[in-house]
């Protein structure tokens, strides 16, 4: 317990400046709190699980929150109904991130090393400019998130050898975790899956991708609707970013360096690409160690193969290759994978500390990654907007509105007016009703008309007249309109779940009873049943 408190006090120096009032520019942070206050409302007007948001694009509609990594949101939600704030809640994840991802970082390196080494190592895993870029330059919620679940993926692949109904339960929450949390962290998943196939024996293989398939299940709600109906948006033949045009040079990754600019290698106010000077000096020193060995662990092995090739990934030398690897380019910024150079130097510090006979090595590489890193927690400025401010804003949140239907030629380019209008005949409208997710009003038509509503059509949407499913109709705007009767009608456009969606949905909650109901077999097994335990002795890499 000393360990994990000490651990929180290293790590609190990291979030400070978090608590500073108001909020700090950044490249997708107030992004982010306009989309959670759209997500907030989609919620609390009964939409589950969120997918779609009527306010968004202008207030035509968009269905963001059916692509992009919902679970910050769910978490900021928590955060909500003690701040009723939409600013602090987005604050308050990037700060339980920070901390949290030290704590399972330490708690996943413990398995293998002692605590003064894991603790090093959890150190370095927070105290790393990248991890600072996320949150104060980019604004990242989502990949600040994601840091926490990494660590809990390699615990889970550990944990099978000897607690196998642990590790499929927590595998199952650290994948989905990490599906959830942001898309292009999903690359921990595969890397994972290969750790696990060169650390375990094949006998345990199949209880690996049971383990990936669990989180798979728990997760599908999310990532079966959003790749299965990618060919829908403009995202499918959209490139919001070529890879290639953001390869670095030697220099950009060694050099130390800080900026609150754009991602752009040739400017002086660029974000930082460094991996971080002890990350490197942590790289050698495991080089120099791991070459006196007769016998290569295997763990320190992948993680050192899996710097160099971050390393590589990330430098124009490497550009080839990501124009032949297939699936790839979803990364979009090749920098990213400072995320993983951060993850490999974690184990490698906590595995070198533990290999030094000195207890000043594990102190000295703390201290050194505090010091040299944390001058980077801070943010360019402060500013103070008020909570209306992003809960009225209509904003896209995304840079070239790659979320957009393909039937959507002509996309919105300012504020909707009436939410009805008539494409032809006459009529009154009354009793106008609107939710996110419901928009019911009541005509009156002098003839036959057609009427239509400011908001666009996506698979979900199902328009009703006098409580009868209609057909639906949308041009080059892609709103929705509807053909009447001359009379009163009662008209209601619906949003909800396609039956693709609907069945993600079950096999995500079925997965979920499956885990408990597996916990639950586990630990109300018959009287007199007893599992030996044995005092668990780390093994020493």
């Amino acid at each position: 317990m000393k360990k994990y408190l000490l651990l929180i006090l290293i790590a609190l120096p990291a979030t400070l400046a978090l608590f500073q009032p108001g909020f700090f520019p950044s490249h997708d942070g107030e992004w982010m709190v306009i989309r959670f206050s759209a997500f907030h409302h989609s919620l609390v007007e009964g939409q589950f699980p969120v997918r779609w948001s009527a306010r968004l694009n202008h207030g035509y509609g968009y269905p963001v929150l059916n692509f992009l990594y919902p679970l910050p949101f769910y978490l900021a939600e928590i955060f909500f109904l003690f701040t009723q704030s939409f600013t602090l809640s987005i604050k308050w994840v990037f700060i339980a991130s920070l901390l949290l991802s030290a704590l399972t970082s330490f708690v996943w390196l413990k398995r293998h090393f002692s605590p003064l080494a894991a603790l090093a190592g959890s150190v370095l895993y927070l105290y790393t400019p990248y991890r600072f870029v996320d949150a104060y330059v980019r604004g990242s919620v989502a990949e600040s998130l994601a840091f926490v679940f990494v660590p809990l993926l390699f615990l889970s692949v550990d944990l099978i050898p000897k607690k196998r109904q642990l590790a499929l339960s927590l595998g199952a929450l650290a994948v989905a975790g990490t599906i959830l949390s942001h898309n292009v962290f999903s690359l921990f998943v595969v890397l994972s899956l290969v750790y696990g196939f060169i650390t375990l024996p094949p006998k345990m293989w199949p209880q690996l991708m049971l383990l990936i398939l669990f989180g798979l299940g728990l997760s599908a709600y999310f990532w079966v609707p959003a790749i299965s109906e990618l060919s829908l948006v403009r995202a499918a033949d959209l490139i919001v970013a070529d890879p290639k045009a953001h390869l670095l040079n030697l220099s950009h990754l060694v050099i130390p360096s800080w900026g609150f600019g754009p991602a752009d290698p040739k400017r002086p106010d660029s974000l930082s690409f460094q991996v971080g000077v002890v990350n490197l000096l942590v790289v050698v020193i495991a080089v120099l160690k791991f070459k006196g060995l007769k016998a290569k662990p295997r763990p320190v092995t992948f993680f050192l193969l899996l710097f160099v090739a971050a390393v590589f990934l990330m430098h124009t030398l490497s550009r080839p290759l990501w124009q032949v690897i297939p699936g790839i380019a979803v990364i979009q910024f090749p920098w990213r994978l400072l995320s993983v150079t951060t993850l490999a130097t974690s184990f490698l510090a906590a595995w070198a500390v533990n290999h030094n006979r000195w207890r000043l090595a594990g102190i000295a590489l703390i201290t050194l990654s505090v010091i040299l890193t944390f001058p980077y927690a801070k943010t360019e400025t402060q500013f103070s907007k008020s909570d209306s401010f992003y809960a009225t804003n209509e904003d896209t949140t995304t840079v070239k509105q790659e979320y957009l239907p393909l039937w959507v030629k002509v996309p919105p380019r300012a504020r909707t007016g009436d939410r009805v209008t008539f494409l032809s005949g006459r009529g009154v409208v009354a009793d106008l009703k609107e939710t996110n997710r419901i928009i019911s009003f009541r005509l009156e038509a002098s003839e036959n008309a057609k009427v239509q509503i400011a908001q666009i059509y996506y698979p979900g949407w199902q328009a009703t007249v006098n409580g009868q499913v209609v057909q639906l109709d949308y041009g080059d705007t892609g709103l929705m309109s509807v053909s009447l009767g001359q009379g009163v009608s009662f008209v209601s456009f619906r949003f909800g779940e396609t039956r693709l969606r609907s069945l993600a949905n079950w096999l995500s909650l079925t997965t979920l009873l499956g885990i408990l109901s597996y916990w639950f077999c586990f630990y109300c097994q018959t009287p007199g049943t007893k599992t030996s335990t044995k005092k668990r002795t780390r093994k020493r890499i």
